[in-house]
């Protein structure tokens, strides 16, 4: 029986997959279909390589900010393992928040880091797992809500018709295509969730889900009470946030784009509020159609104008893939060696709690 609810559990997750897939395809087919391919060349040939290097040497600032702000959480969340909570040297803190950027660059879906840092920390601190979950689960609120506060700031300065995408060239996304696809995804998963409760195995694993997610809110408001922890967890998140929009501006400078600081501050925040949504892989597809639009309306271009908003939305989307993947895979590295030193016993540097 319980065999029969993991397989169920398993084909949802396939036929959600497929979904997705089905969904950024059909965006990219939309983007690409009048794509000047020679000219979106042009562009990615032409990149300044001493600022793409720049920015590759400073992308992991952004994850020591991660990091930092991830022990701050820590050192208050448990109860049972010291006074001063889950107290880990950031080092270790660091390669846990690397290796979770590393998950959620390579696999699909958003979440694949935090689910590596809950089962990292729970063996650190096996007695508290209720805490660790829930510092993590914290993290990815002030992270949220953050970008929330930004995306506000950034439609009120610089309202872009988000509802009505469309270039000079023919290129046309209305929004309502947009919102019928979130919507059409969004029933799809309801309706398969309202038949797969029906089963008394999905019911039961239902319960248990509300009741240990109870829990871990539970543990998590002592962080929204509004003292030097939220307020500091909070400007650690902004900080970030800001900082990865000026090294979006530097790759944009890199292309030889003609997008400003203020324009990238202005799209950003939608465009990553956009990319959570469950309805593709990634937010790979929907993503690049929202810039094309947004450059074509602020009049982006490259190359004196020769280059059109729609490559240059793609040219921008591929560079930042590229080192987004490239600046999580000594995440991936470091996972890999410290697994292997720990299999082998020779030394697990995390096994010991310790200071910065």
């Amino acid at each position: 029986m319980a065999k029969n609810g993991v397989d169920e559990r398993k084909g949802r997750a396939k036929r959600g997959l497929a979904l997705r897939m089905a969904v950024t395809g059909g965006l990219l087919v939309v983007l690409l279909a009048g794509m000047e391919w020679r000219n979106l060349g042009r562009l990615l040939l032409g990149a300044d390589g001493r600022l793409l290097a720049g920015v590759l040497f400073l992308a992991p600032l952004a994850v020591a900010g991660l990091a930092l702000r991830l022990q701050r959480l820590l050192r208050v969340a448990g109860e049972h393992e010291a006074e001063d909570g889950l107290p880990l040297r950031f080092r270790e803190v660091l390669r846990v928040t690397w290796g979770g950027q590393f998950f959620n660059s390579y696999l699909p879906g958003s979440t694949g880091g935090d689910i590596y840092k809950i089962c990292e920390l729970c063996r650190l601190f096996p007695r508290s797992c209720a805490e660790a979950v829930a510092a993590v689960v914290s993290d990815r609120l002030f992270a949220l809500l953050a970008l929330i506060g930004l995306a506000g700031v950034s439609m009120a300065a610089v309202p872009l018709p988000w509802a009505r995408l469309a270039d000079d060239d023919g290129l046309a996304v209305p929004g309502w295509i947009i919102c019928a696809i979130v919507v059409i995804v969004l029933l799809a998963v309801i309706a398969g969730g309202a038949a797969a409760a029906g089963a008394a195995s999905v019911r039961t694993w239902i319960l248990r889900l509300l009741v240990r997610v109870t829990g871990v809110l539970k543990q998590a408001l002592r962080y929204f009470r509004g003292g030097a922890v939220t307020w500091t967890a909070l400007g650690l998140a902004m900080m970030v946030h800001v900082f990865n929009f000026g090294l979006v501006f530097l790759l944009a400078r890199a292309l030889g784009i003609g997008l400003t600081f203020s324009d990238v501050a202005a799209l950003m925040p939608v465009l990553m509020l956009a990319m959570l949504l469950p309805v593709t892989i990634n937010g790979h597809g929907l993503r690049e159609v929202l810039m094309a639009g947004a450059f074509a309306w602020l009049q982006v271009s490259a190359d004196g104008g020769a280059i059109g908003p729609r490559e240059c939305a793609v040219a921008l989307s591929l560079v930042m893939v590229a080192c987004d993947l490239l600046c999580a895979t000594p995440g991936g590295i470091w996972f890999l060696l410290h697994r292997r030193n720990r299999e082998a016993g020779a030394g697990c540097t995390g096994s010991g709690p310790g200071d910065f």
